[in-house]
């Protein structure tokens, strides 16, 4: 099957483009052709074929239109969120438009639909229900961002695919977990992860509170445990400038929280993580902490599957599908309760089950052959895999 993606590539620092980047590997390997229309004009130059660039010039999206006939596409899959595109949101859609109306079915990836239905209320619901009715199969990763779609949007079931957010190998690491714990005087203590981009919704300040409320409890826990913040605000188009001083807002009072609770010290702030450093900060971990307040899904949770680090989540969104009953969970995010979440972490530390059975099959679940199969199903194509058995 020939797959357009309509997405944003790598050097692009959004996780869409790492999704993308990723999933289009993967449907090469799976035998499907790939080809991709980008939200940016400046990609990687290994990226090949790219057809064109989402623009406001209606002779620029022409021409990317009759790149796309020539290059004739079983699907066009669009990676979408309202964040990642800002102002090209527009003619992101128009360009949608124009391929169905030539006869191309539409794939639409929705990677935060609960969070910006709850973040934009009824301009939210209209604008996803739109967008939603115009596709041929809407794919989401979560069963909650399926009942959202169905049930609060009134779109009809038989459009809606779910199928998991992919578990990936992690990038080649230029750093060693050790290097990292040496260079960061985190030797010889549990290294708490939080990683990713700071989001008032990934719960960074409930686990302050609660490393506080613990270090209350237990002063040992001083000298045991550092927490790593991973990561920086995620930068935003000037359409979208509001969320990110939010998140600025949002970490800049963590801090003072931080600072107030008596437990600076025990947090590390890397600031924006290169990719040479991403699989050592797993590496170096103990655990991986998501005390998320609202998740969909979570490229860090299959950051840490694939690395085979245990996690402590909370179970919001698909964060319970995929770690309740395997892993301890955060029973709630309280300060007491996530202080002994912690506490009952670093209790049992030594005595965590093995987790590769488990990892191994939500890789095996999430499988971006997978989803390519159940597209090709659903539009009524034929799978390279499929011909080939």
């Amino acid at each position: 099957m020939r797959f357009l993606l309509l997405s944003p590539l790598p050097p692009a620092r959004d996780g869409i483009a790492d999704y993308t980047a990723r999933l289009a590997a993967a449907y090469q390997v799976a035998g499907h052709a790939v080809a991709v229309v980008t939200a940016v004009r400046q990609v990687d130059p290994a990226w090949t074929p790219v057809l064109g660039a989402l623009s406001w010039s209606p002779l620029r999206l022409l021409r990317v239109l009759q790149a796309i006939r020539r290059w004739a596409p079983d699907a066009v899959q669009v990676q979408h969120g309202i964040a990642t595109y800002g102002a090209r949101l527009l003619p992101l859609w128009i360009l949608v438009l124009a391929t169905r109306l030539v006869g191309i079915p539409v794939v639409i990836t929705h990677h935060e639909v609960t969070r910006d239905v709850d973040r934009l209320g009824l301009a939210g619901r209209l604008y996803y229900r739109v967008v939603s009715t115009r596709a041929d199969v809407v794919h989401v990763h979560t069963e909650q961002a399926k009942d959202v779609l169905i049930e609060q949007l009134g779109i009809s079931p038989w459009r809606v695919l779910v199928s998991p957010h992919p578990v990936y190998e992690l990038p080649s690491s230029d750093v060693t977990g050790p290097e990292l714990l040496a260079r960061h005087d985190l030797c010889g203590r549990r290294v708490l992860l939080q990683f990713g981009f700071v989001h008032i919704e990934k719960g960074l300040r409930e686990l302050v509170d609660g490393l506080a409320r613990l270090a209350s409890r237990d002063p040992a826990v001083r000298e045991r445990v550092r927490l790593v913040v991973a990561g920086d605000v995620r930068p935003r188009s000037a359409a979208f400038a509001r969320f990110e001083a939010a998140d600025r807002a949002y970490l800049e009072d963590v801090r003072r929280r931080a600072a107030d609770g008596g437990v600076a010290g025990l947090i590390v702030f890397t600031g924006h993580v290169p990719d040479g450093e991403v699989a050592g900060w797993f590496a170096a971990a103990d655990v991986v902490v998501l005390p998320y307040t609202h998740s969909e899904q979570s490229g860090v949770a299959n950051l840490a599957i694939a690395a085979g680090v245990p996690v402590l989540a909370s179970r919001t969104g698909g964060l319970g599908t995929l770690f309740a009953g395997a892993l301890p969970t955060f029973a709630a995010l309280d300060p007491e309760s996530i202080a002994d979440a912690l506490a009952g972490y670093l209790e049992r530390a030594s005595a965590m089950p093995d987790l590769t059975e488990h990892y191994g099959d939500l890789t095996r679940a999430a499988s971006p052959a997978g989803l390519a199969r159940s597209i090709c199903q659903r539009l009524g194509r034929p799978d390279p895999l499929d011909e080939a058995a």
